[in-house]
Order: structure tokens, then C-alpha cells, then sequence
């Protein structure tokens, strides 16, 4: 007996397609894989935090979180003030960018929908610019051929032109095809065509990254002047002491010789009345 494959039709009919996987379960999965420190220039000194990438891969997606938390700020060259009224933890709705590269419709999306939350005190840094990049040249590392799904955002009715100017100059110095969506501006979207042809740079001496290396030695020469500035406080103190035993040795010369003066003086008196 002849037996009947089924037809394309039919299997294609029969094929359970898994779920589309969420951003929220995404995050939610991926597990972080690195932490380094980043030094942020605002004109006020530098700022220093730590920046954590999460990643996980399925059989759907491939997702990127890079989140970023404030520790200080250094203040002179020894002093270092730690930051009040900041996050120090690793917060989802702030210091955060994140990219999910679709396998079935070969494009990647850029999140979160809200955009990239920043807090006052870094607004004047390259904070939220450095999240971005960070997450464009992973993806033209991995993904250029894809193409990079349209992202909306809206905006708050108080932002002036200059703000609005600047949220599209955000996009486009990176490469992103950028339109408004209403002629009031309070809605904008980002595309682009494919991944390789978005731009990916950042300031480094707005924001660089330290590695381990530059720290260890940065903490050597710390060390190294500590151990220079006890040292002379302890030729400073040896100094001291030295003087204070001098000042003592005068002292007590200076009795002696008052007391033999004073005899000298009374024996004389002495013979002068008899």
C-alpha cells in the first residue's frame, strides 16, 4: 500500500508556532554577564558608577540589557563624595536601554518604549547617549543585516523646541531615520533600513569606560601617595618631638644657670654687707 505524505499545506496548517515572547519576560530571564566601572564628565567633575549587561538568547529573540547606577563623584584627587538622592541600585525604569533582535522577522527593536529615563544629576552627561551606542554596536556586531523596527515615543505638552530639537538630534546622530507624527511634535519615530548602516560613536572623554587594569593602578598610586604623605607626617611628628626635647634640654639649662646666678647674686650680697 502506498502511503501519502502529508502536503506542505497541511504541515504548515498543523505547525504550532510557539508564543511571542514579551520584553517583560525577556528581562525578566536574562541573567548578567558583565560589570565594569564608567566615568561620566558633566562640567561639575567627574561622576563614576557601575554598568551591568544582562543577556539571554531563545529560540526567538536574542535580548541586551545595559543598565547603569550612580556611586560618586570625585571631588579633587583623594576626595571622593558619595552621590545622595540617586538610585544605587540597578532599576528598571531608569539608567536603562535594551535590544531584542527578532529571528523570524530579522529586525531588532530598541527599548524601553518610554525611552531612556535619566535622572537630574546625570541630564548633562553622555549617560543616556552611551547606553545607545552601547546597544547599536552590539547589534552591528551580531545583527547588521537586520533592519530596525520602527520605535515611537511620545512627549510631555511643557518640553520647549529646544528640547524637542535635541530629542531629535538624539536619534539622528546616530543614524536613525527620524519623523514626527503629528505637527504638534509630542510623538516622534526611529527606523532605519538595516542595522550596519546606523552610526554607533560616543564621546570617550564623556564617558569611558575603566578597566580593571586602570583601576588597580589608579589604586597603586593612592596607596602610593598615602604612604608618601604618612611618611613625611611622620618626619613632621619625629620633627617635632626633636624640638620639644631641645625646647626641654633649654629649659632646664636655663634653670640651672638662673639658680647658679642667683646664688652668685645672693653671695655676693652676702659679702658686700659683712
Amino acid at each position: 500500500m502506498e502511503t501519502l505524505s502529508p502536503s506542505p499545506s497541511t504541515s504548515a496548517a498543523n505547525l504550532k508556532l510557539p508564543p511571542p515572547e514579551s520584553d517583560k519576560s525577556l528581562a525578566a530571564r536574562a541573567m548578567p554577564v558583565s560589570e565594569t566601572v564608567l566615568m561620566l564628565q558633566d562640567g561639575a567633575g567627574p561622576l563614576y558608577g557601575l554598568v551591568r549587561k544582562s543577556h539571554v538568547r531563545t529560540e526567538q529573540n536574542e535580548y541586551l540589557c545595559v543598565q547603569f547606577r550612580g556611586v560618586a563623584r570625585l571631588v579633587d584627587s583623594s576626595n571622593w563624595q558619595p552621590l545622595d538622592n540617586v538610585s544605587h541600585n540597578y532599576a528598571t525604569n531608569e539608567h536603562c536601554a535594551w535590544i531584542k533582535a527578532n529571528f523570524p522577522s530579522q529586525s531588532v527593536s530598541f527599548g524601553p518604549s518610554t525611552g531612556i529615563v535619566i535622572e537630574p544629576l546625570f541630564e548633562q552627561s553622555e549617560l543616556a547617549n552611551y547606553l545607545l551606542v552601547q546597544l547599536i554596536n552590539w547589534a552591528k556586531a551580531h545583527y547588521p543585516d537586520y533592519s530596525v523596527a520602527p520605535g515611537a515615543f511620545a512627549l510631555s505638552d511643557n518640553l520647549t523646541e529646544q528640547e524637542k530639537l535635541a530629542r531629535q538630534a538624539f536619534f539622528a546622530a546616530q543614524g536613525f531615520d527620524f519623523e514626527w507624527l503629528d505637527p504638534e511634535q509630542r510623538t516622534g519615530r526611529y527606523s532605519k533600513d538595516k542595522v550596519h548602516r546606523l552610526i554607533g560613536m560616543a564621546d570617550e572623554n564623556a564617558a569611558s569606560e575603566i578597566s580593571g587594569a586602570a583601576l588597580l593602578e589608579s589604586i597603586s598610586r593612592q596607596e602610593a601617595h598615602r604612604h608618601e604623605l604618612e611618611g613625611q607626617l611622620a618626619n613632621l611628628d619625629s620633627g617635632r618631638a626633636s624640638l620639644q626635647r631641645q625646647l626641654q634640654r633649654e629649659r632646664s639649662i636655663n634653670q640651672i644657670l638662673s639658680g647658679i646666678l642667683l646664688t652668685v647674686l645672693v653671695a655676693t650680697l652676702f659679702w658686700a654687707i659683712w
